[in-house]
């Protein structure tokens, strides 16, 4: 199997220096262990990330309202299941599992 930083690494199309330079930057920043895991600042940092990311993202679907939220996401079914089909489940970028039916 594919390891996540591999797989996010081929889609942005960073090179393995690239992707060790910005290890080491996020290390140095206190954001990365040196074995490459999230310290407890960097757990921070990506939590509040997380959370701009989906208050910001929730904004349009709020003004739509339900009732063209589902008529949307029903135009969309085929354009999520191609995404579904090309990348995998789990993902790292947290897409969740297709919903199959």
């Amino acid at each position: 199997a594919v390891s996540s930083s591999v797989l996010i690494s081929r889609i942005r199309g960073w090179t393995d220096s690239d992707w060790d330079s910005a290890d080491a930057r996020l290390a140095g920043r206190g954001l990365l262990t040196a074995g490459g895991h999230a310290t407890a600042a960097g757990q921070a940092l990506h939590q509040q990330i997380e959370g701009a990311t989906d208050q910001a993202a929730a904004r349009p679907w709020a003004s739509l309202g339900a009732a063209r939220t589902a008529e949307l996401a029903h135009l969309l079914k085929p354009v999520t299941r191609a995404c579904a089909a090309a990348l995998p489940y789990p993902n790292p970028v947290g897409v969740p599992a297709p919903v199959t039916g």
